[in-house]
């Protein structure tokens, strides 16, 4: 291909690209996520919505794949293949999805100072840690330590793209961390079960005796009980956001906190947990 084409090309994302890769993350809100991200993100906003997206899919590939082995090696693939195009030996010609949309945002991503790569690699590596611990139970520690990674990971990435040169507080990252991911593993409890991912405690598990079986239902008990923590956590991500000295980044991130927080508020309601001042 021509250089002065693919420069063209690489300085955009193709339209199609960006739709499948959002269709295949399973964004529910597609419409409202592109008006999000470009008020967010500015003309960038279409590179940042495609490393989210190739992000959620290949966390789905390799969560729902049950060959361990064949998760493992997907994840190595993947890999090789964003190291080459870092390296600039390769493109997304002739790939498929996931890397298809990994390759053209990395692409990206390097003519631009690889500046996201960071946070894509610790991306990939709690991806790799999902699947060595299925099946097994983690003590509280460690799983905060994960939701900690995890958590960082994704507010760096989308604070890179509202600005390079923003830089998050350890307190409000925690805090954010810790409500978000908290959150989402009641939210998802059932769903990471039947993929073999216990987000509960080893505490948790033993102190209200909690099913980890596919197919296990949540606890209300230990709903009721963890709850109340986790809203806190919501509280106190929002006073530390607060801090934050950018506008544009203040008003993602409250929209995705408040999204989750209005999640978990709901099956609690479903659930029939009540929780005093929520």
């Amino acid at each position: 291909m021509d250089a002065a084409v693919m420069e063209k090309r690489s300085a955009e994302v193709p339209r199609d690209v960006l739709l499948a890769a959002a269709r295949e993350s399973r964004e529910k809100n597609f419409g409202l996520s592109r008006v999000v991200y470009s008020l967010a993100f500015g003309r960038e906003w279409t590179w940042a919505m495609l490393g989210y997206a190739y992000m959620k899919v290949l966390d789905n590939v390799v969560d729902e794949d049950e060959d361990v082995a064949r998760a493992r090696a997907a994840l190595a693939e993947q890999r090789r293949v964003l190291d080459a195009v870092y390296a600039g030996d390769r493109g997304p010609e002739g790939l498929e999805s996931p890397a298809l949309y990994g390759a053209w945002f990395c692409r990206h991503d390097a003519e631009q100072g690889a500046g996201a790569r960071p946070h894509f690699d610790a991306m990939l590596d709690t991806m790799e840690f999902d699947v060595e611990r299925r099946g097994k139970t983690f003590p509280r520690e460690e799983i905060e330590a994960y939701f900690r990674d995890v958590g960082a990971a994704t507010m760096r990435y989308l604070a890179h793209f509202v600005s390079p040169d923003l830089e998050l507080s350890d307190a409000f990252v925690h805090a954010a961390s810790t409500a978000y991911l908290h959150a989402d593993s009641m939210i998802d409890f059932e769903k990471d079960l039947h993929y073999g991912v216990i987000n509960a405690p080893r505490e948790d598990v033993e102190e209200f005796d909690l099913d980890v079986t596919p197919g296990a239902q949540r606890s209300t008990a230990w709903m009721a009980a963890r709850a109340p923590a986790i809203l806190r956590s919501f509280d106190e991500a929002f006073a530390e956001l607060r801090k934050v000295p950018n506008l544009r980044f203040r008003l993602l991130a409250r929209l995705y906190l408040s999204r989750k927080r209005a999640h978990l508020l709901k099956l609690l309601a479903k659930k029939g947990v009540a929780v005093q001042g929520s």
